[in-house]
Order: C-alpha cells, then structure tokens, then sequence
C-alpha cells in the first residue's frame, strides 16, 4: 500500500442529538422506505423516477462540485433534507433566476446544496428532538416542530420523512434553506489566492501549497472546519535564512513542505477570541503550538507573533503570523498516526476510526504521533459500524464517551514493531492495556470471545505496522 505524505481529518462532524418520539404536523409524517445498499444518491434518484418531484435536486447534484455527488455516493453517513421541484421553483422566483442560471453557478450551487446536508444519521425522531442541526459546511438551521428555519430567517416544513439509504437518511422539505452569502463561499484556498493578489504577501505560502501533498491543498479546499495561521512572505524568507536554503530547495522537498503546512492548520473554527483564549492548540498533525497574548510558540520554543485576525473563509479561519513556525524533525518519516490519515484520505475507510483517535484521550494520539515502537490493529468504518449496531449505540454517543473509546483504541494497539509474520506466528499477542488477544491463522480472539480476520498487513510506518481488522475487539 502506496504511503502518502501528508494528513487529512475527515472530520466526523456528529450532532449529538437526543431520541425522541415523531410529532410533528400531520403533513410531515410518511412511512419509511428503506432502498437496502443503494446510497442516498441512488435513492434519490428512484424517487424523482417514481414522483417526478427531484429532477431540480438531481441536475442541482450534478451541476455543483463532484465533491458533492463523490460523497453522497460514498461510505459515510449523512442526512439530505431534499427540497422538491415546487420548492426549487420558489427558490428560482424569490432569487430572480432561472434554473440554467442557477444551474451555471457551480459555486452557488454547491453552497446551497451542503447547507442541505448533515454529517451522521439522523432519522425523523432525532431530527425533531434537536432545536439545532450543525451542516456540512459548519453552519446551523434551527428545527421546531418539524420546520426549519436558515440564517436568514426563512423557514422550510419537513413534509416526508425517514427515506433510508445505505449511507443515510432523506427528510423532504418544502422550500430550499439558504446560508448567509451563499454565493460567496470562498475556501481558505480561495481567501489566501484572492489576499495575495491584494497584497502580494502570501506568493510563497501559495507556492507551498502547490508543492507540498495535494491533500494538503485538497483539504483547505473542501468541506470541514479549519484554522490557518498564515506566514507571510517575509515571514518565509526569514525561514529560509534560518535553515539557509534557497526558495527552490524549500519548494522541493515535498515531505518537509507538507509537514510544515500541516504544522499550521488546526482543526475547527477558532476565531481570533478562540484562540486567544487558548494558552494549547492542536495541529492538524497531532502537535501542538503554545499561545500566550497573540505569540505563538512552536515545539522548538520559536515565537511567532499574530498580526491579523478572522480573515473569514467558508471552511474556516486565517490568521496570519510573522514567522512560520516549525514541528521538530519536519522531515521525519510519517508515523502511524500520519499512514492512517492518509490511507483514509484514499479510501475513505477509517474516518470513525481517526475520529475516535480525536476523541480519546489525548495520550493515545501523542504516543501514536511519536517515537516508539508500536502494531495497531485497525478497524474499518464497517467494523465500528457493526459494533455500534452490537452495542446498541449511535457514534456520538460512542466517541462521547472518552474513556470507553480510550480503552477500546488501547486494546487495539500492541507494544513493539509486529510485522504480520511476528504476529502470526504468536497465539497470544499482549496490548498495550495490559490484556491479551488470541491469534490463530490470521483471525484474532478477543477476551469476550468475539472474533475479527486480519484482512491486510504490514502497512509500514515510521514507528511501526498497521494491519487492518474486520470486527472491532473489545476488552
């Protein structure tokens, strides 16, 4: 399996909702309709072929950016409230367009359309027990019996509810919610390109971003919540007399590049009081930078001073700082913590897994992240899956709970370099919590007896192996 250098956080954006009973208006009750294994795309579409209400949402799907349809053709989980045709058409007449102009502006589009997505599975009884509801792109729509209401004031009914996919819910609605400037909704990526040809300051931090990993670039691009602290040029060629290398040198060495970057991003919408407020703060690669008064201070006790605040994008926040600052070792190989990142980023199959490497206690990321010698045996999203089903449990309600997730992640993780060979070779393999697991013939025993087939190996990190299991192992 091909490493990639570089880190990407798919982050499990859950709302932590509270079950409750369905009652709304008598219009918005409908029985469920469960399309087993077709996704939310693929069922919508069923459902414009058997109505003829959702042509609108379906040319809106393919007109917007692909991200949009890749993802809710994907493996996740995700709740589409799904305006109607009628609902389209209002949306037409109140903008003033016509739906080829709509259509044509992809950016608007695409905005519109992820304002109408919920990251996790929320059927109707979850949905009407929250008074509000957190999107994909971070912003929120208030819900009071069975309505919703956007930024703007606007409400829209849930009129058909529980319509399962694969990977989701779809709730239908009666009028399409809008955010704030929903035809604004520039990037970080876009904010940094548009400020540096206004200033012209940020020419080498956008260099960078084109040389470093793509992922890189594609997460400051995409969907999720992200914090920067911009260096500007000054602040790089003071870094390159530091190191004393030339622009080009720095611009070619992809795996120092990108781990500097990723030392600038953290994750979440930290405005400029949230970071103030914050005396820790933690990188996107698992590190962290000190704050105290507006100065940063990286790992190698460099300051850095805040000299611009709140430079507000879609998916996040830049600040910008006059000196870049700098991990320790940022040439070092990637850890396991930097090959699950990216094995993720590929395949999209171990999101609940990193998710739940944010969620425990932080020691288990520190020590995945750092020197020594470890052999995790990870589990796919369809293994926690099933293990949410096994326990009765949503996800939330699972990475809520710091010390279960802490304990689980720890029994999935042994102490020394374990190549599939060592591993098996050993019919009792002793975890870093102090219990045991059972091999025998690729298939591990947990101490509940439950078992789980190591279904790839020796994926190869800088402190250790990872092998991928089918089943999450209990304690």
């Amino acid at each position: 399996m091909k490493t990639v250098i570089g880190k990407f956080v798919m982050a499990l954006l859950i709302v932590a909702f509270a079950v409750g009973a369905f009652a709304p208006a008598a219009s918005a009750a409908s029985p469920e309709r469960k399309k087993k294994g077709n996704t939310i795309v693929d069922v919508a579409l069923a459902e414009n072929a058997r109505s003829g209400e959702f042509s609108i949402l379906i040319a809106a799907l393919q007109a917007a950016d692909p991200i949009v349809l890749r993802t809710l053709s994907g493996k996740g989980q995700f709740t589409v409230f799904a305006p109607t045709d009628a609902a389209f058409a209002s949306l037409l007449d109140e903008l003033g367009l016509t739906a080829e102009q709509l259509l044509s502006n992809k950016k608007l589009v695409t905005n519109v359309l992820i304002y109408h997505v919920a990251l996790g599975k929320f059927n109707s009884g979850k949905v009407l027990a929250s008074s509000q509801i957190k999107m994909a792109d971070g912003r929120y729509l208030s819900q009071s019996g069975g309505v919703l209401t956007d930024e703007n004031g606007r409400t829209a009914n849930i009129v058909a509810v529980d319509i399962k996919a694969s990977n989701g819910f779809i709730h239908v609605i009666d009028k399409v919610v809008l955010p704030k400037n929903p035809a604004s909704g520039n990037t970080i990526v876009d904010v940094a390109v548009a400020e540096n040809a206004k200033s012209g300051e940020f020419s080498i931090l956008i260099a960078a971003l084109q040389a470093a990993d793509p992922i890189v670039l594609q997460l400051l691009s995409g969907w999720g919540q992200f914090t920067v602290f911009a260096p500007t040029d000054a602040a790089f060629v003071s870094l390159l007399g530091e190191l004393g290398m030339t622009a080009d040198e720095l611009l070619a060495n992809k795996a120092l590049v990108t781990n500097v970057l990723l030392y600038h991003v953290a994750y979440g919408n930290l405005d400029s009081s949230k970071v103030l407020a914050s005396s820790q703060i933690q990188m996107s690669d698992g590190r962290y930078l000190s704050q105290s008064g507006g100065v940063l201070t990286d790992e190698n006790g460099r300051a850095s001073n805040i000299v611009a605040v709140d430079i507000q994008a879609i998916n996040g926040y830049i600040h910008v700082i006059d000196r870049v600052v700098l991990p320790k070792n940022p040439t070092s190989a990637n850890t396991i913590v930097d090959i699950a990142l990216a094995e993720n980023a590929k395949s999209g199959e171990f999101s609940i897994l990193i998710a739940a490497l944010q969620a425990a206690d932080p020691v288990v990321l520190q020590a995945l992240s750092g020197k020594g010698q470890f052999t995790v045996f990870a589990p796919t999203d369809a293994a926690f899956l099933a293990l949410l089903d096994e326990l009765g449990m949503t996800a939330e309600e699972l990475l809520g709970n710091k010390e279960l997730v802490t304990k689980v992640l720890a029994y999935h993780v042994a102490l020394g370099f374990l190549d599939s060979s060592k591993v098996l070779a050993s019919s009792s393999i002793k975890m870093s919590d102090g219990g045991t697991i059972s091999q025998n013939g690729g298939v591990l025993t947990d101490a509940n007896g439950r078992t789980a087939n190591i279904v790839a190996v020796d994926i190869k990190a800088s402190n250790g192996y990872i092998h991928i299991i089918d089943r999450v192992v209990l304690p």
